[in-house]
Formats: structure tokens, sequence, C-alpha cells
């Protein structure tokens, strides 16, 4: 085996040992660049996140009932889809897929940031008609996912060895949240995006100038099971669904 536990042991007790220092930033994406030095292995930096995940619902019965390749299609189709719609920022993101789950997590330092974020779940939402009509079309199973939206002040530390693998990894609510959301919205009478209170308090200002309707669409919930009140709706972005209407 390759692995020297011996020698490994020094290098666990030199981590645990290390006096990691924990600074403030307003702006994450300060620390984005990897030749910046300001977030090393040693330390740890704190800033507001928003994260946002897209869970498939029932997805194990979708890769058990339908074929291979028609499978393959499909999550390659959501997958890029929804790439495509959380890559089109200037937000500092981290993007990643989890299993049938894809996930973005953005630097937040602003309500308008935030309300950045939560535009991409409505854009991902209205996305659904779009990539379900066309799978229909082509003969394939629609798909239905639910969006997870949360925001919170969370520490970033840099985690890995370095030239081998090097991540960021965002400790706090932000990205729990998000998660556990994805995991409920979309199910059981939620609607299809679910934001923690957080979010709502930062999109609602904004959000209800537009549209003096908007708290009209949308739900305050309490969930025991993962111990959070959040809010649901399903918005879409009225533009892009008209758009879909034509093609």
């Amino acid at each position: 085996m390759a692995y020297d536990y011996k020698q490994r042991i020094r290098v666990v007790n030199e981590m645990l040992n290390s006096s990691t220092e924990i600074s403030n930033s307003t702006n994450i994406s300060e620390i984005s660049n990897e030749t910046d030095g300001r977030l090393t292995y040693e330390n740890g930096i704190k800033g507001w996140v928003t994260s946002i995940f897209i869970d498939i619902v029932k997805s194990s019965a979708l890769f058990r009932d339908s074929k291979p390749k028609m499978v393959s299609k499909i999550i390659r189709v959501f997958s890029s889809e929804v790439i495509q719609i959380l890559n089109d920022t200037k937000l500092f993101r981290k993007i990643g897929l989890r299993g049938d789950c894809v996930y973005g997590i953005f630097a937040t330092p602003n309500v308008k940031d935030v309300h950045e974020v939560y535009e991409m779940a409505v854009q991902i939402n209205t996305l659904k008609r779009m990539i379900n009509e066309r799978f229909i079309k082509s003969g394939f199973k629609s798909i239905n996912y639910g969006i997870g939206v949360g925001c919170s002040e969370d520490l970033v530390i840099k985690v890995g060895r370095k030239k081998i693998v090097n991540d960021l990894v965002f400790i706090g609510k932000s990205v729990i949240n998000a998660a556990n959301l994805s995991g409920i919205a979309a199910r059981n009478g939620i609607k299809d995006i679910a934001i923690d209170e957080t979010v709502y308090e930062n999109i609602r200002e904004m959000e209800t100038s537009r549209n003096n309707q908007w708290d009209n669409w949308v739900k305050y919930s309490s969930n025991t099971d993962i111990g959070m009140n959040y809010y649901h709706f399903n918005l879409v972005n009225v533009e892009f669904n008209n758009w879909i209407d034509k093609v």
C-alpha cells in the first residue's frame, strides 16, 4: 500500500496544531484567483455566500426504468443547460455536480448579488418547460426538479494537497440550506423553488417594488425534518416563457 501512514501522522498533527487564522472579507471573490496568496492552506476567510442546488425528482426511478442512452441524453441536456445559466454571471462562482444534482455557490456581498442568484433560480425553473417539451418530442420522459436557494455568511477554506487536488470548501448554512431545500422542492405540494429566510429578506423589497402581487405568489412554510422555515413559489421568467410558446 502506497499510503505512508507513519509519515502522514506528522502532517496530520501539523494541520491540527497550526494557528489557523480566520479573517473577514466583504467579498470572497477577492480570493478566487489561484495566484492570490490571501487564502492558503493555513487560514480561512468569512464572507457572504448564496448557493443554489437543483435536484432531479425521483431520479432513481428515471435511471431504473429508462434505457441508458435515453438517461444519458436527459442528464446531459439537464446539466449542461443548468450550468450554462449558473455560469452566465460576473459573480465569483463554484459550479459542480453531485450525483443527479447541479449546484452553484456565489460570492454575494450585496443585496443585488443575492437577487441575481434568485433570478437564476427563476430562469432555471423556466428552463424546465423548454427541455421537457424537447424531451417529449424526442420520445423521452419528462423530468421534474426542485430548486433550493440559501444565503449566509460562510467560512471558506482551501483543502487538498498542492499540485494534486485543491478546492475551496464553503462551511455554513448557505450550502446546507440550499441542498436541503432542493430535496423538498417540487414534492408533496411544495412549489418548484424554495428559498431560505435570508434570501427572502434580501430579495423581497426589490421584487415587491416591481410587482405588488409578488408576496401573493410566495408561500411561507416550515419543515421539521430539515429544521428550517422557508418560502416557496413557482415563478418563471415571462420573456423566456413566452418565447417557448413560439418554438
